[in-house]
């Protein structure tokens, strides 16, 4: 009995293992180093520890408390020196498989941006268009099909669909669904707020 135990538990580690790569081997897709980074931390789990000195904290009470999420990465291309920084909203809570796990709105390099959305694994899609589905406080939900990357493992949204932008632009929290190539369905919900390294990027960072 403890044989056949032995023998599970060696393949179910096995198997966990190979997962464990082919998440890491997927990050290999961002060609941008700073993303990418943040990818494999992201598979790990990893968090780096912040420091908080006496003369880095305010010295008076702040009149809005709020946090914001959104993280700003600067960043420019290396040939043509054009800004290409961009933002990215992780969702709170725990992250399903192929849930969404970060947003990306990102300077394009040509005064205009892009909206991403990486998922926790494989999405897939026929004819290249992922269903999405998104709702942003209490309004209505809405669907769209996003192009999938070339990798399978993010949806980009359309430039000519503004509908998202504007209500990301909000402010306003909301919940974001993706549909793989299976059918399945997994969702995640962002804390999402108005930032001014968001309007930034959303300005085509100029």
């Amino acid at each position: 009995m403890r044989t056949y135990l032995s023998i599970f538990a060696t393949i179910l580690f096995a198997n966990n293992a190979v997962a464990e790569v082919q998440r890491l081997e997927s990050c290999l897709a961002f060609s941008d180093d700073k993303v990418r980074l943040r990818c494999y931390d992201k598979v790990a789990n990893f968090k780096v520890a912040e420091e908080t000195k006496d003369e880095d904290k305010p010295s008076t009470p702040v009149a809005n408390t709020e946090t914001s999420k959104w993280v700003f990465i600067e960043n420019s291309d290396d040939f043509t020196d054009k800004d290409t920084s961009f933002v990215i909203l992780d969702p709170k809570g725990y992250i399903p498989d192929d849930a969404p796990k970060s947003l990306v709105v990102r300077c394009d390099g040509r005064k205009g941006y892009e909206i991403y959305v990486i998922a926790n694994g494989y999405i897939g899609a026929r004819n290249g268009r992922v269903p999405v589905r998104y709702r942003f406080g209490d309004e209505e939900p809405i669907s769209e099909r996003w192009s999938e990357s070339t990798d399978g493992t993010a949806a980009f949204l359309p430039k000519s669909y503004n509908d998202f932008k504007k209500r990301l632009a909000s402010g306003e929290d909301f919940i974001f669904e993706i549909t793989d190539f299976r059918g399945n369905r997994a969702k995640s919900e962002f804390d999402n707020n108005t930032d001014e390294k968001l309007s930034f990027v959303m300005n085509g960072c100029r």
